[in-house]
């Protein structure tokens, strides 16, 4: 994913960054530098910094695309159930209810 992300960024192309992929690096950025007598390092510190500018700096491209109006139809017509409704759906649809 990595090297994708970089070629995308550098080409100037939209993109939708992983954020796992981000957070699973600033975790070993923390946890992988130790902090001596309560004090962060320099360098822990300037590896949080890249990768949170890697992740806005993902961002500030944008898509260009129009929108397509049988898709913005479908979203906005959407009927949502509330809870009593999913409730009674999910004891209809219940295997030990079936299996009586």
């Amino acid at each position: 994913y990595r090297n994708s992300l970089v070629a995308s960024m550098s080409a100037g192309q939209p993109v939708v960054p992983y954020l796992a992929g981000h957070l699973k690096d600033l975790i070993f950025a923390d946890e992988g530098n130790t902090t001596r007598n309560g004090l962060t390092s320099f360098e822990k510190l300037s590896m949080v910094g890249k990768i949170i500018s890697q992740l806005m700096k993902a961002g500030q491209v944008s898509f260009s695309f129009q929108p397509r109006e049988e898709i913005l139809k479908f979203f906005t017509n959407l009927w949502w159930l509330d809870s009593d409704d999913l409730r009674s759906c999910s004891y209809y649809h219940d295997p030990k209810r079936l299996s009586l």
